[in-house]
């Protein structure tokens, strides 16, 4: 993951299966979250690091936290968080590695957004 083309650690990741889940343990479960870590890295995970997430299809949501003394801000201005027009659709299959390959995101938006 590239913010403005550097690696950041601390990016909320939200992924949100888009139609139901397949495995019965998982439907109590409708959102998953994971942060970005060192090298802007991350893993999908359902109960425990890295173990990953039932087959389907999720959103990718991403959020830019930062604490101010009025509350929480998006360094991203909800760009990339907007649930009725998600950013990132992706699939697992059941890969034992998903590669998203890199992500890239900005903290401005361009003329074009």
């Amino acid at each position: 993951m590239l913010v403005d083309d550097v690696p950041r650690a601390n990016i909320h990741i939200q992924y949100v299966p888009q139609h139901g889940l397949a495995e019965k343990r998982e439907r109590y479960l409708n959102r998953f979250f994971t942060w970005t870590g060192d090298g802007g890295r991350f893993m999908l995970s359902t109960y425990v690091n890295g173990d990953g997430v039932p087959h389907g299809e999720y959103a990718l949501e991403f959020k830019w936290v930062e604490q101010k003394l009025a509350g929480e801000e998006d360094r991203f201005e909800g760009r990339y968080s907007n649930p009725t027009s998600p950013f990132m659709l992706i699939e697992v299959n059941g890969q034992r590695d998903l590669d998203l390959g890199t992500i890239r995101l900005k903290t401005r938006a361009s003329p074009r957004d």
